[in-house]
């Protein structure tokens, strides 16, 4: 397991969203899968594809 990390549009500067997932895991998710989070980087709200996100800290 890894957490899920996306980067601020605004910013550019990456951010842990708290959710954990696997790469192989990722790999499941519909193309299409977006999650709109409240960016703690430059507290907008962003619309994400799933599959742009990078999981981090997973071995």
């Amino acid at each position: 397991m890894g957490n899920l990390v996306f980067k601020c549009p605004a910013t550019g500067q990456k951010f842990d969203t708290g959710f954990l997932s696997t790469r192989a895991e990722m790999q499941k998710m519909p193309r299409d899968a977006q999650m709109i989070l409240r960016c703690p980087v430059c507290r907008d709200r962003h619309t994400f594809m799933v599959v742009d996100g990078e999981i981090t800290g997973q071995d």
